[in-house]
């Protein structure tokens, strides 16, 4: 059985301090017969080293916002809810990640860090940022909308169709991809919802998408598909 960890959700409230990990993560994985491991937040590398070296992958998800500071931009209204810690935490287990060749699936808000982590930014808000009407976050629910797939990637080899439905409740999303980066799949309007690695040194999926949200048994195939075969052998 493939052994993944996934960053503790960070939250400084007030009156406590806690951290956790979402209970529809901890399903997903369950119903996919891979195990969980909950990763401490910590910015002590060496912890973060000796940590990644036990597991067959990283899980990095949520749909919180990333802080636009991370790549020099000021955020863009006034009702922002940025967690730094998380961020930078996240970012840093990302960097340590890569460095050993530990395959990573980031999804949502993992994507984005992941993409900051190679250069590339963010547009803040899709919404505002573009000249067209999107519809990627939903007022009160989920929306959904098509993706097109390209040809030699992950999710088209797996599922066998041009096209994919997807979920979607995000406000950023990816503007300048990152270096040795490569896009493949990405909606109707152009943003990118896929991105796989230019340098074969490197073992990651990201996905615009959070697999949490998705249909629950396409959301199993892709979790056991990229750790399946881009994981340590059993």
């Amino acid at each position: 059985m493939k052994v993944i960890g996934t960053i503790s959700r960070y939250y400084h409230g007030p009156l406590y301090k806690s951290a956790f990990v979402k209970e529809k993560t901890v399903q997903l994985f369950k119903d996919s017969d891979i195990m969980l491991i909950s990763l401490p937040i910590t910015k002590n590398d060496f912890l973060i080293d000796d940590i990644l070296l036990t597991l067959d992958g990283l899980y990095i998800s949520g749909d919180e916002e990333v802080n636009p500071f991370l790549f020099s931009e000021n955020p863009i209204d006034n009702r922002p809810e940025f967690n730094i810690v998380q961020d930078k935490v996240e970012l840093l287990y990302i960097e340590r990640a890569l460095k050993y060749n530990i395959p990573i699936l980031a999804t949502g808000r993992g994507l984005h860090l992941l993409n900051i982590y190679f250069g590339g930014n963010l547009f803040r808000s899709l919404e505002q940022e573009l000249d067209k009407k999107v519809y990627h976050k939903g007022e009160s629910e989920k929306t959904y909308h098509f993706v097109t797939l390209k040809n030699r990637s992950l999710l088209k080899d797996l599922f066998k169709i041009p096209r994919l439905v997807v979920p979607s409740n995000h406000k950023q999303g990816i503007k300048e991809l990152g270096e040795k980066m490569r896009v493949t799949a990405w909606s109707y309007d152009g943003i990118v919802e896929a991105v796989e690695p230019l340098d074969e040194n490197f073992n990651y999926l990201g996905l615009q998408f959070n697999l949490e949200d998705f249909d629950e048994a396409e959301g199993m195939k892709i979790l056991k598909q990229f750790f399946n075969e881009e994981g340590k052998d059993d």
